[in-house]
């Protein structure tokens, strides 16, 4: 089992996300928050202090995980440390999990369970449950699938809602984010297996396990783009994404208010 030693699991320094090299006091500047906690704003629009000092750094670490184009990754708060699945290279399909902390670097995860070698599944932290989503991803032989896992720290554990997403695949992006507002995981489009990418929005429901599709007035067009949730204001962001070949430049807000949901 993975293991930081003595932690928290209130608020913990957010030094790895997607971006795992940055340094932890610039990523302390606007940690993650609690699930049902208001963002702070005393460090002004922007949450950055004056004398902050962003900067890229590239740790001298052993024990790597092996090279690889479109895995998964996401900060487990549980865990203190971020989470790394699957991916591939030209030849290899990998169903590895892996944790980078600044304390111990990568660590290779053992877990009794583990979803299939996919490539381009997407991952998103759930604070109600304190587990992380997996969802799709693609096979090495080219299905893509729509199964649901989860991760609670110790190992992985299908699960088998009434109702799922069609299969997809994010490539190198991440399509699925928490709404801290709504208390649930978004997910936006992805490349299918029947379609060449989709447009629509589906929410998990970690406590229920149930996937639940959105149908907003407006939505984004199809294709696989990258979601952020936007503290400061509440919604999740979506941002540019391709298909077909086509880049798109375009950014959407989706404002999951309880009670009602509404894209611009």
């Amino acid at each position: 089992m993975f293991s930081l030693g003595t932690q928290s699991k209130t608020i913990l320094p957010a030094f790895t996300a997607t971006l795992l090299f940055a340094t932890v006091g610039a990523a302390q500047i606007y940690g993650p928050l609690q699930y049902g906690q208001t963002p702070a704003t005393s460090a002004g629009s922007t949450g950055v202090p004056a004398a902050a000092k962003l900067e890229w750094i590239k740790p001298s670490l052993v024990g790597l995980p092996p090279a690889r184009c479109c895995p998964a990754m996401v900060y487990d708060r549980a865990m203190g440390a971020t989470l790394l699945f699957g991916g591939r290279t030209y030849s290899t399909t990998y169903a590895d999990t892996w944790a980078f902390s600044k304390s111990t670097g990568w660590t290779e995860l053992t877990p009794a369970v583990s979803p299939p070698p996919v490539t381009g599944p997407s991952l998103a932290y759930d604070p109600t449950t304190e587990t992380v989503v997996l969802f799709g991803g693609g096979l090495s032989s080219g299905p893509y699938l729509n199964e649901t896992w989860t991760w609670d720290g110790v190992t992985w554990t299908q699960q088998f809602p009434p109702v799922s997403p069609p299969a997809r695949n994010w490539n190198a992006t991440n399509g699925m984010v928490f709404d801290y507002h709504l208390g649930k995981v978004v997910m936006f489009g992805g490349g299918g297996t029947t379609v060449a990418n989709y447009n629509d929005t589906w929410e998990w429901d970690g406590k229920n396990k149930t996937w639940t599709q959105q149908f907003p007035a407006h939505s984004p067009s199809p294709r696989t783009a990258t979601l952020a949730y936007d503290e400061a204001t509440n919604q999740v962001v979506f941002i540019w994404g391709n298909t077909n070949g086509i880049d798109y430049g375009d950014t959407w807000t989706y404002m999951a208010w309880i009670g009602s949901n509404t894209s611009r």
